[in-house]
């Protein structure tokens, strides 16, 4: 990949950098996470780059079908890693940041990793919920305005809890 980004080679260069940092460019949670990484992942010589650039899916070797079901890397040595895997290898390669240290020992433990993947798993299928743009048909998105105010008036309007255990007199008095 070219600084600028607009090829994508493996020839002369690559070597320099650690890698390639692949994210949905569609997804505002992917892209402000990208946005918030982009230095500390830089200074550490790897390059984000949006699914969606051209070349990307041949670079990567991965169907188009799966290439935005999660986040990839490409290492400067070709390896590519996707989801959870991806994630924790960055951790690993970057272990002096604040987050990485502790997924780097929790995917080592025992169900560790199983732990971590089915975090990722469960966040990459519930990102365009999270970030505002869900892409289910017919649903026009998730406004999470309106959700939180219709959660707030179903709280206010529930029927009151009484407070006494049965058998047992309340604190009121008698």
């Amino acid at each position: 990949m070219n600084p600028d980004g607009s090829t994508m080679t493996h020839g002369r260069g690559s070597e320099e950098r650690a890698g390639w940092v692949f994210y949905d460019g569609e997804c505002s949670f992917c892209t402000t996470l990208a946005r918030r990484w982009r230095a500390p992942l830089r200074a550490r010589g790897f390059e984000l780059v949006p699914l969606q650039t051209p070349g990307v899916e041949e670079c990567l070797g991965v169907p188009r079908e799966e290439l935005l079901s999660q986040m990839w890397v490409l290492t400067s040595t070709h390896e590519v890693f996707g989801g959870a895997e991806a994630f924790v290898y960055l951790a690993r390669t970057t272990r002096w940041t604040w987050w990485a240290w502790p997924l780097s020992v929790v995917s080592r433990l025992p169900f560790g990793m199983r732990l971590i993947s089915w975090v990722y798993t469960w966040i990459a299928a519930h990102r365009y919920y999270v970030s505002g743009t869900c892409s289910v048909e017919g649903s026009g998105g998730l406004d999470q305005v309106a959700l939180i105010r219709s959660l707030r008036e179903s709280a206010s309007s529930a029927p009151s809890i009484p407070t006494g255990v049965p058998g047992r007199p309340s604190n009121g008095g008698s």
